[in-house]
């Protein structure tokens, strides 16, 4: 009875074929099983390749997303306690008599404060960052060598791919 799968030939090292020859003997696999179930894993290993370069991607963004959540961090941090220092070494000193109107007072600018923050977060609240946005550039803000690389290798893909359309537009076009 014929067999329903295709016919491949192909020609292997001696030292594959020494290796598959002996592999048959030991087991109850036949060549073709065995180069079938190699072939199922390659394709395998080049698909999950794939993907593990989309996650590597995504870790990738990840990661910058991360770093710039830690910068504007580190800047609120430094600019609080930046605050704090004026704050401290300016205040000019109570009077007890005065305590419970300039705490009311304290109260009111506080209020105000606070409503003027929230309105300032409901219009997406970046009105610092976007302030000093150009000043706080670094290294990481720039495409590292092996991402150059791998835009020369996409340019190089979509030149190809474009050089093969207009090819076949004029085979076309010549028809």
């Amino acid at each position: 009875m014929p067999s329903l799968n295709p016919r491949v030939r192909a020609r292997i090292s001696p030292y594959n074929h020494n290796r598959l020859t002996l592999l048959v003997r030991q087991g109850s696999r036949s060549q073709a099983g065995i180069i079938d179930r190699a072939l199922t894993l390659y394709f395998r290993n080049n698909e999950e390749d794939i993907r593990d370069e989309a996650i590597t991607r995504r870790l990738d963004l990840m990661t910058r997303h991360d770093f710039r959540h830690s910068q504007d961090l580190r800047l609120l941090t430094e600019s609080f306690t930046l605050f704090i220092r004026y704050f401290l070494t300016v205040m000019p000193r109570v009077r007890d008599a005065d305590r419970g109107v300039k705490a009311a007072d304290g109260v009111a600018h506080f209020n105000v404060f606070v409503e003027r923050l929230a309105e300032q977060m409901k219009g997406g609240g970046a009105t610092f960052k976007n302030a000093l946005q150009d000043v706080l550039v670094t290294d990481k803000d720039f495409f590292t060598a092996e991402e150059i690389v791998r835009l020369k290798k996409f340019d190089e893909v979509s030149d190809k791919a474009k050089a093969k359309k207009i090819k076949g537009e004029e085979i076309d076009a010549a028809a």
